[in-house]
Order: structure tokens, then C-alpha cells, then sequence
């Protein structure tokens, strides 16, 4: 009883820890009643071991939580301190997340740097590489890397390199990427400084008076400075595919190969050698050849550099140098220079000639068993040891310059040649001396002036070339080059003859026979050319000048002298293309307000004989008589009434109504039209552009401005041809809107209308748009010549402008160019109608100045039952108005009349009675006020000339509204 007690006891114990770590237990109490002792022992057994192993398992998740918060701790650390910047960024370039480093990357702190785009610190101009870089990452899905410029907050601007991976949200989704930013600067300044190093040598390289060349495995030309290819007659391209070998003399092709080997096998570090080439015209040339090897890091041969100076000019004069040693005995005594022989150990004079006597002024008596130092015939003594120690190295010395001083102590130029000879077997100094004092003289004096000349001539602007009288080029400076688009250098140019030049220019030329053949003449005759204009191809114009010139009174040759005068000729050709537009354009605008005055005028005298014969046609029947007279009579005034629209429209004074219009839409509802009146052989061709067209226009204007293009190309093509019509998208740049008075850059919609007419001549494309002119024979039926002139009037009304070109023959084609709308919305068509006439018995205070036009309004008042006052001006009508305001329900109010207008006379008659009925009548040219006079109170508008329907129709709807 007692263990069973115990197992009691111990369970309970054991049941409360266990439930502290696991929650409740499911064994009650009173289960353990019927297990038996040692049932029950086993039981308490079991839990001790599930409660020790859930306290190290407790222990172990505690551990691994320390370590989990030190290797957090440890990321942290190494995220934030990290050598590069790294970033979160969302598919919009928006900045959630940033280390340490990026942070002092940017210039920013932490807190203002989330939430940021990371495009506030690109440099502009690699904006769109970095949104075009940020698309490439996400759509990719994959790792991407760029470069590009940052500022940062404080201005700094930086290199950096950004690489980028995306990651994906919970739901799969590619919107995060991980970025890092690694700034370059320093590596993009050395890619810099290579550049400029690798720019340095290629004009070292190029520009060298020696030539070189650099070979690789098998000895195959890898590079050609200029200098090589001059004097070896090739192109760089055509030695690339030859060898060292294939222009080496082959005598002299082996101990080629033997040299090159040992520097192959570094056995040598470089060596050098005289040698022979042979140039491509086939001549021999003998150079001087020193030779380097180029050997990577291990040592191991990449290339040879050789660098070659023409030595054939001092080969053949050591060949001759050879034979007049033979001559020597026979030529040393009679000889005009001056020839000594000295001993090579001490110096010693031991022979001199008569030509030595006459240069130093010492006799021969006087220098024999003495030192040229002796006898003091050195201005400086330092030129003797140079020629000693020259002579010690080479065995002999050609043209060697120096100062000789003679026994009188006056001072002399010599030119020395000297070699070492052997005379009783001791080693002795042939030297001979040319006086050349005078030459150098000269030559120093032409040297200074041809510096100066050269000078002068090289840094000119216009291309000069001088030929001398043996038609050779003796200069050519870089401007001659530039302008003629010539690859060569100056200097190689010089020494070419005439005719080779010329095949160098001639292609340049407009008209290259012709022009040459005027130089030709030019030559043959030795005439003078001051300011002659020739045509280059491209369209450049050049100033030649051709002037003999001479040197001390003799002639020397010829200077050529060119100018591009392309810009002034330009900007004279825009001065006048602008005087011209200026002038049209004052003109237009003259006649345009003359037109409109007309306008105005003669719509009053329509409205009478438009209404008249409305009126008089409501009273008879189809077959009275008279009927079709005024039914003539109305379609008269109808055709003068279309007329004045036309000139309303030339005058800029049309009335419209601009809404967002669809130009493509627009042409084809034209396109329908003209497919059933134009002729059949005319072919219409609609090209129209998929991008949206969109220009705020007067839809009836645009349609009238086509047909009218249509009808004039139609007639310029009687015998059938094609009319084509197409929309474009455009910008207008600053270039273009300099030479278009009044043009504005920006988007533009280009309506183009072109035929495969007759064209315009020349003499009539100023004329053109002028109204009422016309090439065609003059008919009513076919036109008034007002065509041209209303499509300009419509462009400009609309803020655009028109340009022409036309060829005789070929056609003609019109451009319309109309400032575009962006994003707006086109309205859907909506019909308008004018209201059903009807009567009435009010009473209406007619205002008119015009007699005929009043009394002819009271009539169709009257007619149709309502009651009418009239009035002469706007004071009267005031007058009229205060007397019978109880009576009058509506006012008819002209807009123009003199002493108080329409305008002044609604403001008056609002003041009297705030709820008047006012409809405004108006002639052409007045929409700015009749919308002035709207808003102030009128109810409606009617323009002259008007139908009876028209103005009962409105009267009533005045009258019935609110």
C-alpha cells in the first residue's frame, strides 16, 4: 500500500512538470488506482524520461537560439560593412531596403534614403539606360549588370557599377530585386588615362619621320606608320598581306632570318642592321633597320618592333665617294674645295691644295707639320673631336657642318667630308671642305621667309595649295585637306606633280570637267582668278582665288586659294526665303482685313435679296410664272453667300467652331465624297498613319480645304493620274521653325496632298495662294480663283501652315502641318438642325441700322403674326425699350451700328430689365464680340445672311425657353 502510495505521489509530481512543458495530461488520478504497483512504477519511470528529454531538448532549442541571434547579429554586421553598397529595389526603382555603404555611396542617411527612387540620383543622361537596365532585369528574371553616373546629395558625381538579380514575393510574383552598387570611378579614370596613353602613341606612331612598323609570327606586317608606307610606295592594307621577307632584297633575305631568329630565342634584345627593301614600283632602297623585341610577362616573343630610316641617298653618295677616291690623285690639286690630309694619331697637316690655301688665306709653307688646333681654323674645336670621334666609329663623315675661321680671323660655313685612309701604312684624314658661307646665307634667309609664309599659310582657315613652276606641290596646308575631304597628310601630299593633285580634288567638284577645264585655262594663259564661286558635291559652295606669284621679279608658281562660303550663301538664301514669307505674309494679312470689310458689307445686301425671294417664293406654286426666275434668283444669292465664305475664310475671319478632331477619320469621310465626283481615272491613294492624329479644327473647314486640294488636282491632271493623301506624325525642330515666320517647334500632324499633274512653273509658285488668281482660263463654273487661297486661310485660322513644292511635269505636292493634341478625346458626330418657322403674336423690338435689311425683317415678323417695333441704332432701341417694356418680349439686336452697339446696347438693356429675351444678328467677322455679347446675357446668335425658317425658327425658340 505504502509503494502504491508513493507511485501516486511521484505521478502527481511528475503530471505537474510535465504539464508546465507540455500542457495538460490526459492520465487522471484515478487512473492510476488500476494499474498495479508495478504497472504504475513503469508509468512514473516513462514520464521521468520524457520530462529529462524534454528539458535538453529545451536546452538545445535555447542554444541554438544564442547562436541564431549572434549569426544575425554577424549578417548584420557583415551586410552593412560590406566593401559594395547593397540594395532592395522594387520593379519601379523604389528603394526598401539599403546597407551601410550605399548609404555613404549616395551621401544620404538610411531613414531619408528608403522609400526614395533610386533615379534621383542617376546623371541624366544615363536615364534611360538605367529604366531601360531596371525593364531588362525583371523581364529577363535573370542576373544583370550595368554602368552608369551618379550624383550624389552633396553634387559629387561618381562611376558605379550596378548588378542586379530579381526575387520572388509569396505569391511567385518577380516585383523585388537585390542590387549591388560597387562604385568604379577609379577604374573608369585609369580606362581614361589608357585611352589618352593608347591616343598619345597612335600619334607618335603616325606622325613619326622615320618609319615603323610592327611585325608578328611569321614576319607579317601587323602595323604601318605613314612614313613606311610613303617610303616603301605600299598602302598599310597591302603590306598586311605581305611579309618582311616578300620586300627584302633577296641577298640580303638571310641574314634577316638569322637575326630575327636569335631575337626570337633571346639570344638578342634587339639589334640593327643596313639592309636593302625593295618598294613596290620596284626601285631599291637601302635602309637603316633597328630592331626590338616585344615579349610578354614570361618572357616569350609576341612581336618585333622595327623602326627604318632611307639611308639611300648616303649609300650612293659613299658609292661615289669610292670612285672619286680613284680620281683623287688626278682631281686633289685642281680641285676648287679645300683638301687636306692629316694624321690620324695626331693630326698632323701633311698635304694641303691650292683650293685649302685660298679658304684658310694660309699658305702652304704655313700649315705643313702643324695641327689644324695649331693653326687655329676651328671656331669651335669641339667640331674637330665630333669629327674625330665620328670618324673613329663610322671610317669616314659626309656633309658635316661646322665654322671655319681663316688666318685673317674672319668667319666661314664649310661642309666637310672626310674619311680615313691609309697612306704608308699609318692611318691618315682625307678631309675636303666647300665653302658654303653665301649658301647659308641664302638658305637662312629663304628658310626664315618660308617659315613665316608656311606659318602663316598652315593655320588659315581656307584651304591654300602652291605649286611651282615645275608643276610640283611644294605646300599644302590642312584646311585644303578638310575641305576637299583628303585622308592624306600635308606633308605627304607635298612633292606631288599637278596632275596628281588634281585627281585628288577633282572629285570634290559639282561639275569636274568643266571646272577643271577652266583651271587648265586659267594655267595656260597665267591669268589671275580673284572670288570665282564653284559647286562641291553635297551641296557646298567654295571661293577660289588663282594668283601667279613671283620671287625676286622671276615667276615661281601658282597659289591656290579656296574658301567655303557654304554657311554665308545659306544664311543669304534664308535672309531672302524669310524677306519673301514676310512680305506674302503682310500682304495676305492687307487684303485679308480688305476682304473682310467687303464681306460684311456685301452679306447685309444678300440678306435683302435673300429673304425677298424666300418671301416672294411662299406665295406661288411651281408652275406660276416667275417661279424659276426666283428660284434662280435664290440660288444666286445662295452661290454669293458661299463666295463670301470663301473670302470670310481667305480673311482669316471665317467663323468656326473647333472641337478635338480625328484627322483620319475626317479623310476618309472626304475620301467617300471624292470617290463619286472625281473622274474615274483618277486613282486615289489614302495612306494614313496608324498613331492617332488628333488637332483641334473645324471639321467642315478641313472637309472644304481637301475638296478643294482635290478639285485643283483633278484639273491639273485632264488626262487622268493619281491624287494621293496621307497623315503623319512629325516635330518640328528649331532649324526648321528659323526658316518658317511664325512656325512654332513641337508635335505636329503633317497632311500631305499631292498629284502626278502638270505642276506649277516657277514663275507662278509665289502667286499661287494669291486671291483670285488662277492659271486656268477665267469661267464662273470653274472657279474663282479662290481655291488655294481659302485651303491657306483655313490652315492658318487653325494655327498651322502650308508649304508647296512643284515640278513641271511631275506634280505638285501641298503640306499642311497643324499643331497636334495630345491625349485629348474626340467628340462623337452630332447632327445639327435648324428649328422648325412658326408664328406668333408677341411683340419684337427690331434693332437695325441698315433701311432695307430692317423694313425687310419687320415684313417677316409681321407676316408670320407677331407685333414688331423697330429702332435705327442702339440709343433708339434704348428709347423704344423703356417706353414699351410692358409690351415687348423679345429684342432682335444687330451687333454693329453706330452711336451705342449691340454689345453696349445689352448691357443698357439688361440694366433696365435683368430678364430681357435678346437674340443677336451679326455679320462675318465678329465672332470674338457676338461670344462677348453671349455670355453677358443674349439668348442666341443668328449670322447674316439668314433664311426666313431660319430666324422664325429661333425667334420662336427664344421666346418658348425658360
Amino acid at each position: 500500500m505504502t509503494q502504491e502510495n508513493d507511485s501516486k505521489n511521484n505521478f502527481s509530481v511528475l503530471r505537474s512538470q510535465a504539464e508546465e512543458l507540455l500542457g495538460p495530461v490526459s492520465v487522471d488520478q484515478e487512473d492510476i488506482s488500476a494499474l498495479s504497483p508495478e504497472e504504475a512504477q513503469v508509468l512514473v519511470h516513462d514520464l521521468r524520461i520524457h520530462q529529462i528529454e524534454l528539458e535538453m531538448q529545451n536546452e538545445e532549442l535555447r542554444q541554438a537560439q544564442i547562436k541564431l541571434e549572434e549569426l544575425k547579429d554577424k549578417y548584420l554586421d557583415l551586410y552593412d560593412f560590406a566593401p559594395v553598397g547593397y540594395m532592395t529595389l522594387n520593379d519601379r526603382g523604389l528603394i526598401l531596403e539599403a546597407n551601410l555603404t550605399a548609404v555613404g555611396l549616395l551621401g544620404m542617411d538610411r531613414t531619408s534614403l528608403i522609400k526614395m527612387f533610386f533615379s534621383r540620383f542617376v546623371c541624366q543622361e544615363f536615364t534611360d539606360t538605367f529604366y531601360l537596365y531596371l525593364q531588362q532585369v525583371f523581364q529577363s528574371q535573370s542576373k544583370q549588370a550595368c554602368e552608369i553616373k551618379l550624383t550624389r546629395k552633396d553634387g559629387t558625381v561618381f562611376y558605379a557599377q550596378l548588378e542586379s538579380i530579381p526575387v520572388q514575393d509569396e505569391n511567385g510574383q518577380f516585383n523585388r530585386c537585390r542590387a549591388v552598387l560597387t562604385d568604379i570611378t577609379e577604374r573608369k579614370l585609369m580606362e581614361e588615362e589608357l585611352k589618352k596613353s593608347e591616343e598619345r602613341y597612335r600619334g607618335v606612331f603616325n606622325n613619326a619621320v622615320v618609319g615603323i612598323m610592327l611585325v608578328t609570327e611569321p614576319g607579317r606586317f601587323m602595323q604601318a606608320n605613314s612614313s613606311l608606307q610613303d617610303m616603301l610606295g605600299y598602302t598599310e592594307e597591302e603590306l598586311k598581306m605581305l611579309s618582311v621577307f616578300d620586300i627584302t632584297f633577296p641577298e640580303d633575305i638571310q641574314i634577316s632570318k638569322e637575326k630575327l631568329d636569335a631575337l626570337k630565342q633571346s639570344d638578342l634584345s634587339a639589334y640593327r642592321i643596313e639592309k636593302r627593301y625593295v618598294r613596290k614600283d620596284g626601285a631599291l632602297l637601302w635602309v637603316d633597320l633597328s630592331v626590338s623585341a616585344i615579349r610578354d610577362s614570361e618572357g616569350q616573343h609576341i612581336a618585333t618592333i622595327g623602326v627604318i630610316s632611307n639611308i639611300t641617298d648616303r649609300r650612293r653618295m659613299e658609292e661615289e665617294f669610292r670612285i672619286s677616291e680613284e680620281k683623287f690623285s688626278k682631281a686633289f690639286f685642281l680641285s676648287p674645295d679645300a683638301i687636306m690630309i692629316t694624321r690620324l694619331v695626331d693630326g698632323m697637316i701633311v698635304s694641303v691644295n691650292e683650293g685649302f690655301n685660298q679658304l684658310s688665306g694660309y699658305a702652304e709653307e704655313e700649315v705643313i707639320g702643324k695641327t689644324s688646333l695649331e693653326i687655329n681654323v676651328w671656331d669651335n674645336p669641339e667640331d674637330r673631336h665630333r669629327l674625330i670621334k665620328a670618324l673613329k666609329a663610322e671610317g669616314k663623315v659626309n656633309n658635316f657642318e661646322f665654322l671655319f675661321r681663316t688666318k685673317d680671323g674672319a668667319i666661314g660655313y664649310g661642309l666637310m667630308s672626310a674619311s680615313i685612309i691609309e697612306l704608308n701604312g699609318t692611318d691618315h684624314i682625307l678631309i675636303v671642305t666647300r665653302d658654303i658661307t653665301e649658301r647659308k646665307r641664302w638658305e637662312q634667309e629663304l628658310q626664315n621667309t618660308l617659315q613665316r609664309f608656311y606659318t602663316i599659310l598652315s593655320t588659315s582657315f581656307a584651304g591654300v595649295l602652291l605649286v611651282t613652276n615645275e608643276n610640283i606641290v611644294e605646300f599644302v596646308n590642312q584646311a585644303m585637306c578638310d575641305l576637299f575631304d583628303i585622308e592624306d597628310s600635308p606633308a605627304s601630299l607635298r612633292g606631288l606633280t599637278a596632275h596628281e593633285m588634281i585627281g585628288k580634288l577633282k572629285n570634290a567638284y559639282e561639275q569636274p570637267s568643266e571646272t577643271l577645264d577652266r583651271i587648265r585655262q586659267v594655267v595656260s594663259q597665267g591669268m589671275q582668278v580673284k572670288g570665282e564661286e564653284v559647286a562641291i558635291r553635297g551641296g557646298r559652295t567654295y571661293l577660289i582665288d588663282y594668283l601667279p606669284i613671283e620671287i625676286n621679279n622671276k615667276p615661281y608658281g601658282r597659289l591656290w586659294h579656296h574658301t567655303d562660303i557654304t554657311a554665308r550663301k545659306k544664311a543669304e538664301q534664308d535672309r531672302e526665303n524669310l524677306r519673301a514669307q514676310l512680305l506674302q505674309s503682310q500682304k495676305m494679312a492687307t487684303m485679308g482685313t480688305l476682304a473682310g470689310g467687303i464681306a460684311h458689307d456685301f452679306n447685309n445686301m444678300l440678306q435683302i435679296i435673300f429673304s425677298y425671294s424666300d418671301m416672294l417664293l411662299a406665295h406661288i406654286n411651281e408652275g406660276d410664272p416667275g417661279y424659276k426666275g426666283l428660284q434662280s434668283i435664290l440660288k444666286t444669292a445662295q452661290d454669293a453667300a458661299d463666295l463670301v465664305q470663301k473670302i470670310r475664310i481667305f480673311g482669316r475671319r471665317a467663323e468656326m467652331v473647333l472641337v478635338p478632331l480625328d484627322l483620319n477619320h475626317q479623310v476618309d469621310e472626304v475620301t467617300k465624297l471624292l470617290s463619286s465626283t472625281l473622274p474615274k481615272m483618277i486613282e486615289v491613294d489614302i495612306h494614313l498613319t496608324k498613331d492617332p492624329v488628333i488637332i483641334k479644327a473645324d471639321p467642315s473647314q478641313i472637309t472644304q480645304m481637301v475638296i478643294n486640294l482635290a478639285i485643283n488636282a483633278n484639273e491639273a491632271m485632264p488626262q487622268g493620274g493619281r491624287l494621293s493623301i496621307q497623315t503623319e506624325n512629325i516635330v518640328l525642330d528649331n532649324d526648321y521653325c528659323r526658316l518658317h515666320v511664325g512656325v512654332k517647334p513641337g508635335p505636329h500632324v503633317m497632311l500631305t496632298v499631292s498629284d502626278t499633274g502638270r505642276g506649277i512653273d516657277k514663275g507662278f509658285m509665289e502667286r499661287i495662294f494669291d486671291p483670285f488668281y488662277s492659271t486656268k482660263t477665267r469661267d464662273y463654273h470653274k472657279g474663282t480663283g479662290l481655291g488655294l487661297s481659302v485651303v491657306q486661310g483655313i490652315v492658318q485660322q487653325h494655327g498651322g501652315h502650308i508649304t508647296v513644292e512643284s515640278e513641271v511635269g511631275k506634280g505638285t505636292i501641298f503640306r499642311m502641318y497643324f499643331p497636334k493634341l495630345e491625349h485629348e478625346i474626340v467628340p462623337a458626330y452630332v447632327e445639327t438642325k435648324i428649328p422648325y418657322s412658326a408664328g406668333g403674336t408677341e411683340t419684337i423690338l427690331l434693332v437695325e441700322d441698315m433701311d432695307l435689311v430692317r423694313e425687310l425683317g419687320v415684313i417677316i415678323l409681321e407676316k408670320f403674326g407677331y407685333k414688331v417695333l423697330s429702332a435705327g441704332d442702339g440709343q433708339e432701341a434704348i428709347d423704344v425699350y423703356e417706353k414699351e417694356q410692358g409690351n415687348i418680349s423679345l429684342v432682335i439686336l444687330d451687333i454693329i451700328m453706330p452711336r451705342m452697339d449691340g454689345k453696349e446696347c445689352l448691357e443698357e438693356l439688361l440694366r433696365i430689365n435683368p430678364t430681357v429675351k435678346v437674340i443677336i444678328s451679326s455679320g462675318v467677322g465678329q465672332e470674338d464680340l457676338i461670344q462677348d455679347v453671349v455670355k453677358i446675357g443674349a439668348k442666341g446668335a443668328v449670322n447674316k445672311p439668314y433664311g426666313m425658317r431660319q430666324i422664325l425658327g429661333m425667334v420662336r425658340d427664344v421666346l418658348d425657353g425658360d
